[in-house]
């Protein structure tokens, strides 16, 4: 990527990157988000299994977990990952 930067398509590599840190800034703030929500919904069931309103079955929410890892590695395999990625991931969680 150094090399591509300081040759002659500065232009072209510099609005590569550009890209990349506007998908980190979008990547950053819907995951703020969704820890959010998560961390809300995990508490309400919290609550309402101890007071036996919500029956959890565990072995469902372990084979969600698997998936959800699995979906997660596509989506990076995917992604380009580079500096513009990972500093507007950085900003977007900060400041989203």
């Amino acid at each position: 990527m150094f090399g591509e930067m300081f040759s002659e398509n500065l232009g072209f590599s510099m609005g590569l990157v550009g890209i990349e840190f506007l998908v980190g800034l979008i990547l950053g703030l819907l995951v703020k988000k969704g820890l959010k929500i998560i961390i809300i919904v995990a508490i309400l069931v919290a609550v309402g299994s101890y007071f036996g309103a919500v029956a959890v079955n565990w072995d469902m929410v372990a084979e969600a977990g698997g998936t959800a890892v699995a979906l997660g590695s596509v989506v990076f395999t995917l992604l380009p990952l580079g500096a513009g990625l990972l500093v507007g991931g950085i900003v977007g969680f900060i400041k989203g």
